[in-house]
């Protein structure tokens, strides 16, 4: 057997190395804290799926551990009355809050709040600035000066909301009918459902968690839908409602899509954060449609159309009719995958596509006649405003 053997390092050369490793450790270390003090921790709870088991949310924990980090909008609005709303700081070191762009802007009139005032539960109440709105999914982006803030600022967490499990306890903090700070908890029962959006016609928001018991009234839009782990997982933005009033059944938009905006504006800084056009219309593949048509793939989302991108892409829309069980269908490439994520139907599409960056390409999977083929698709810029 080979033995080394190591070389005899004389004292002085030993404190020098000893030095040099401590203070490599501790910029080390004091970056790593500088970069997270300021962003909480999430709570004690092991993972997604023990975030869904009943009796995992700590209510009262989390409403400790969280309210510093919910604000209650109040946005002059000329004339009228101002308009009230709650948002969460995600970033404290540069003051970003989100919160729901009709907090600031009243879309009948196409006014913009004059000034914005957030107020804290501890009492600190400054003015905010409008950075950036994600008008196609009812997002804003403000910001404060962290400085003003007594006793310091300090951020929630953002989590995954593709994680998200139906039958998961969650809780919202808000201002229902003004009554602000006041929590509210629910139950997920449904995780990515498109809503149609309230203040753009024709346009699904693509991606949201549908709450039981969590819901939203005058006051409560904008504020942060929190899981067991005390992350964000969602803003609370609308409620189906025939007089106004909550029935108990809300919507929160994604945080996958509330960290597209941030990211696409801390990319961009531009103001109006816009969205990918693909080109793509799409219906559902069912087994059913799969045994009539032979289309090859039991599931994935069957292109109608194929425009702009989707067309310099290769990507073929329908040619052929078929009258399905729901409803007349266009046969044409069938998507599978798109940037990465499985494709099981035209929801999946559009929540993927909702997501994309204009002028990235990504890579999208489809079945022709049978056959998988790959293609690079690059999504082009798109605004509904």
């Amino acid at each position: 057997m080979t033995r080394t053997r190591s070389l005899p390092i004389s004292l002085p050369v030993f404190i020098v190395l000893a030095a040099v490793v401590a203070i490599a450790v501790f910029g080390l270390t004091r970056w790593t804290l500088q970069s997270d003090a300021n962003t909480l921790p999430p709570l004690d709870v092991a993972g997604d799926s023990a975030a869904a088991a009943p009796g995992a949310l700590n209510a009262a924990k989390l409403y400790e551990q969280r309210v510093r980090t919910v604000v209650a909008i109040s946005s002059a609005m000329g004339n009228s009355s101002p308009i009230t709303g709650t948002g969460v700081v995600v970033d404290a070191e540069q003051g970003l809050i989100v919160t729901a762009s009709h907090v600031i802007k009243d879309y009948k009139s196409g006014t913009l709040a004059s000034s914005i005032t957030v107020k804290f539960k501890q009492g600190d109440q400054v003015r905010a600035q409008r950075v950036a709105i994600d008008q196609n999914n009812d997002l804003a982006i403000l910001k404060i000066n962290p400085a003003e803030i007594e006793g310091g600022l300090v951020a929630a967490p953002i989590g995954d909301s593709n994680a998200v499990i139906t039958g998961a306890e969650v809780a919202a903090i808000g201002g229902p009918f003004n009554y602000e700070f006041s929590m509210q908890p629910g139950t997920v029962s449904y995780v990515h459902r498109a809503v149609e959006s309230r203040i753009n016609n024709a346009w699904d928001i693509p991606d949201t968690i549908q709450v039981d018991g969590a819901g939203i009234n005058k006051g409560s839009s904008g504020g942060p839908l929190f899981n067991a782990r005390g992350e964000v997982i969602g803003i609370m933005q609308q409620i189906p409602t025939t007089n106004g009033d909550s029935a108990g059944l809300s919507f929160a938009v994604a945080s996958s899509i509330v960290k597209r905006a941030l990211d696409y504006w801390a990319e961009t800084g531009k103001t109006n954060i816009s969205y990918a056009y693909t080109g793509m219309t799409a219906k559902s593949v069912t087994p059913q449609l799969d045994k009539q048509a032979q289309l090859g793939t039991t599931v994935g989302a069957v292109l109608q159309t194929s425009q702009g991108a989707a067309q310099a892409a290769g990507l073929r829309g329908g040619t052929r009719q078929v009258n399905s069980i729901a409803g007349s269908v266009l046969l044409g490439d069938v998507i599978v995958e798109l940037a990465g994520q499985k494709i099981r139907s035209n929801e999946d599409l559009a929540r993927v596509a909702g997501l994309l960056i204009p002028g990235r390409a990504v890579d999208v999977s489809y079945v022709r006649a049978g056959e998988r083929h790959d293609a690079t698709l690059t999504p082009t810029e798109a605004q509904l405003f």
